[in-house]
């Protein structure tokens, strides 16, 4: 599977390294039923990150979302 990380993955000065890392490490993946993934995962230098993503017909995994969990509850 391909994984193409997208402009507004980027955010919160993530990187792409970061996040395919927690997707391919994630302590928690979750098909939330319309095409959307969530994963839960470390990007390898300790930040805990909540992905979200979706699956192309061509096998490819579409990062539009990402962020630090630290952000979650503010």
């Amino acid at each position: 599977m391909r994984i193409e990380v997208r402009g507004s993955a980027l955010n919160h000065k993530l990187t792409h390294a970061g996040i395919v890392h927690a997707i391919s490490n994630a302590a928690i993946a979750d098909d939330l039923n319309d095409g959307t993934f969530v994963f839960y995962g470390d990007d390898g230098n300790g930040e805990a990150l909540e992905i979200l993503a979706s699956l192309t017909e061509d096998d490819t995994l579409v990062v539009f979302h990402a962020m630090p969990l630290k952000y979650r509850n503010r």
